[in-house]
């Protein structure tokens, strides 16, 4: 019994102890932190090359198309919120890599022959697009940059005949389609 109101008297100090301590004033203000994304990497389309050297022939019945373009982007930077005596953190969206369709090269030399009877078509390029930048709100609103973003161009065709070397086509030969290439929005955080 003794031991328990003795407990009891002891925990009751201590309530009073923490209820009365002031808080440290550098624990009372809050800083909004930065925010940056990191960048992505390239999604290029294949290439398809194809060399006839000296007396050599290369023969296609099919079609011959290179590959499209992928998606590659990047995520939103958002800083976070200071208060009304410290500052919003900065935010920054990476860099977005290159979406570019891929190329088709063709290249006959000496007395070699390059005949394709179907159609060359080089790749689409894809969409690259970087993340929105979103400064954090407090004392001064923090700062925003969205990234740069990629190429997204669509592929090419080219064909390279040297010597007395020949490139026949039987079909269409055409050029792939630019893609999307895009920057997110950069929005700098509020001043209270």
């Amino acid at each position: 019994m003794k031991f328990a109101a003795l407990s009891s008297l002891v925990a009751a100090m201590c309530a009073l102890l923490v209820a009365g301590t002031p808080v440290p004033a550098a624990l009372n203000k809050r800083w909004g932190f930065d925010a940056r994304t990191g960048n992505s990497g390239n999604v290029n389309g294949g290439n398809i090359t194809a060399l006839a050297e000296g007396i050599s022939e290369i023969f296609n019945n099919g079609s011959l198309r290179a590959g499209d373009g992928g998606h590659t982007f990047t995520g939103d930077a958002i800083g976070g919120n200071g208060n009304s005596s410290q500052g919003g953190g900065s935010a920054t969206s990476g860099d977005s890599g290159d979406a570019n369709g891929g190329n088709v090269n063709l290249t006959a030399e000496g007395e070699s022959v390059i005949a394709n009877e179907g159609d060359i078509r080089a790749g689409d390029g894809g969409t690259t697009e970087t993340g929105d930048a979103i400064g954090g709100n407090g004392a001064t609103g923090g700062s925003a940059t969205s990234g740069s973003s990629g190429d997204a161009n669509g592929g090419s065709v080219n064909l390279t005949a040297e010597g007395e070397s020949e490139i026949l086509n039987g079909g269409d030969i055409t050029a792939g389609n630019g893609g999307t290439s895009s920057s997110g929005d950069a929005i700098g955080g509020n001043s209270s």
